[in-house]
């Protein structure tokens, strides 16, 4: 449990597909353009309907033998990109601090990433029994953040980054 090692909580479950006796393989790619999106209600603190979002997303995979009972893999590669942007703002405030009613956008947020994922798995039948596996993936991902004051034109970037690389290896035997 997260709370016995002083974290405060969390966990990470990943699963992965193994390799077989016969080769598969395939692709797929997905697009959501910003077109076919619906923008949400203008709020007290969000002007929506100058937000968009966008992202196109493929995947491609392959498995098979490397020694017919024995050794197999399976790999894939995921490209990733997305834009977004969301537009804030607020409300003027008359001269006894009371609010006028009139609003305007005061800040734009721009973000942009292009990571892709990608990894792959061993595994091994030893002998009957026991099975030893090896797999590996990573899913770093850098965001790029610029935020513009609609007031001055004021830049400022901010890169965010998380995840990274991954290794698990595990043996099974009985």
């Amino acid at each position: 449990q997260a709370e016995f090692g002083r974290n405060t909580g969390g966990a990470v479950i990943a699963l992965t597909r193994s390799g077989s006796n016969t080769f598969h393989g395939g692709f797929n790619v997905y697009y959501e353009p910003d077109a076919l999106r619906n923008d949400s209600p203008d709020t007290y603190a969000a002007n929506n309907s100058k937000d968009y979002r966008e992202k196109v997303e493929g995947n491609i995979w392959a498995s098979g033998p490397i020694i017919k009972d024995r050794l197999f893999f399976f790999g894939f590669f995921n490209p990733r990109y997305s834009n977004s942007g969301d537009t804030t703002r607020s409300q003027g405030i008359n001269g006894d601090g009371s609010p006028n009613g009139v609003f305007a956008d005061t800040q734009r947020t721009t973000q942009r990433s292009n990571n892709p994922f990608f990894g792959g798995k061993l595994d091994l039948n030893l002998f009957d029994g026991h099975r030893v596996e090896a797999t590996y993936f990573n899913d770093s991902d850098k965001n790029r953040v610029q935020i513009t004051s609609l007031s001055s034109g004021a830049v400022s970037e901010v890169n965010e980054a998380r995840g990274g690389e991954n290794y698990i290896f595990k043996y099974t035997g009985s």
